[in-house]
């Protein structure tokens, strides 16, 4: 079965969002992305559901010719060429969409055959990907109706998204470039002021000690003094920018949402709960935080490390050649654990963001449950929420673990090599001690 079927299949996460993850599959296959708020507000999915013509509605909103059909069988499918939405109903009585895969491009794996029989590759957002004999398919898919869809030039890619995207963040931050910058800059300055002591300790080994010189000690010491002061001031002024810089993008963006929020039909509340509402106003300092963790940690690290790579090449090239090597391997170890962890953080944050909701309309509505004595039940509901969030972060917590191993290990390799090979430079008399 292709890969990029299983790279741009969606599965649900409620279980009234079956239709709105069959329609954001077919959007990941052509190249583009949605939320899934925006698409359970356009198509108007309540606790209920999506209906057919909700789906419908909501893909030509989005830039897809779609048309609605009914099969005389399954022998029809292939006739279709493009994926399909197919209504189903499991279980007897469970109404429920999945997606029809053709065996036409762009890219898609053929019609498959095991034992003679022909088997129909099916996204079904409650299972995965999954193949399903005539009968199979036959078996649930009873109404027969399916929902085509094909983007026109409407449709909005991925690329042009980010574009949209890229604009929203820039204009977001505009305000705050400023404080960002200056932060950054003074960041750099901290970080090269921080390699003072490496330089003093190199100086003191080297000159002063050997040669009993107190005069160079005292200047040394009073100047390293005055860089060291100078390095605590500039982190306090740093952090009071930051601090500023938090405080202005938090109320900005707050009455930013809750503007727009306001301006949102009525039809959009009837269909949320007030806790998921409350979820994404906390969000805010999330954002807050990685914009100053971008526009900050990374630069000056990234800074930091060119600095540093510089001074080991200025001692000795083979060192900093060796330092190098690290690079690679560190790279590849982003690379392989860079997409698990987004997820993982993405599952975190919605089983909180669940779990906060759940918290917030509980207690709203602690009358209704105690007038119909429900305590235990919702009790048993909380404390399954709160387990799920809680098993979020301990996967999440195993993975960064692992993470944190490799990384280790890689950085212990690096520095028993740096070490052996310094020794062996001294031992030929090809480095100073100090160095």
């Amino acid at each position: 079965m292709h890969n990029y079927i299983y790279k741009t299949f969606t599965q649900q996460l409620d279980q009234t969002d079956c239709g709105i993850a069959c329609l954001l599959s077919v959007i990941r296959y052509y190249g583009g992305d949605a939320s899934r708020e925006r698409l359970r507000e356009l198509s108007g999915t309540s606790i209920q559901g999506t209906t057919l013509l909700g789906l419908y509605q909501t893909a030509q909103s989005l830039g897809f010719a779609a048309e609605g059909l009914e099969a005389e069988g399954v022998h029809n499918l292939a006739e279709v060429t493009e994926p399909a939405i197919l209504h189903v109903v499991m279980d007897g009585n469970r109404q429920h969409y999945v997606v029809y895969y053709p065996n036409t491009p762009p890219p898609a794996p053929p019609l498959k055959t095991r034992g003679g029989e022909l088997r129909y590759v099916i996204g079904d957002p409650g299972r995965g990907v999954i193949e399903m004999t005539g009968d199979e398919l036959a078996g649930i898919w009873q109404s027969r109706a399916l929902l085509t869809l094909k983007p026109t030039e409407r449709f909005v890619s991925t690329a042009q998204s980010r574009q949209t995207q890229w604009q929203w963040f820039r204009n977001l931050i505009h305000d705050d470039v400023p404080l960002l910058a200056i932060a950054a800059g003074l960041g750099v300055v901290m970080a090269g002021l921080g390699l003072s002591m490496a330089l003093f300790s190199q100086k003191l080994l080297d000159e002063i000690l050997p040669k009993r010189n107190l005069e160079k000690l005292s200047m040394g010491l009073l100047l390293l003094t005055v860089l060291l002061l100078a390095r605590t001031g500039i982190g306090y002024l740093r952090g009071f920018l930051l601090l500023r810089q938090s405080r202005e993008f938090n109320v900005r963006i707050t009455d930013s949402f809750f503007r727009d929020l306001l301006q949102l039909p009525k039809a959009f509340f009837d269909n949320r709960k007030t806790g998921d509402l409350v979820a994404r106003l906390t969000d805010t300092s999330r954002i807050q935080a990685t914009i100053s963790f971008l526009t900050g940690s990374v630069i000056i690290d990234a800074l930091v490390l060119l600095l540093t790579a510089g001074f080991l090449f200025g001692y000795a090239w083979q060192i900093g050649l060796l330092s190098l090597v690290s690079l690679p391997l560190y790279g590849w170890l982003v690379w392989t654990y860079n997409s698990r962890i987004i997820a993982g953080q993405r599952g975190v944050m919605t089983a909180y963001a669940r779990a906060e909701s759940h918290f917030i309309d509980s207690i709203g509505g602690i009358g209704a449950i105690k007038a119909h004595r429900q305590e235990a039940f919702f009790a048993r509901i909380t404390q399954g929420i709160y387990r799920f969030f809680q098993q979020q972060l301990y996967d999440l917590g195993l993975l960064g673990n692992r993470y944190g191993l490799f990384s280790e290990l890689i950085g212990v390799g690096v520095l028993v090599s740096v070490i052996g090979l310094t020794a062996y430079l001294v031992l030929q008399n090809g480095l100073k001690l100090a160095r």
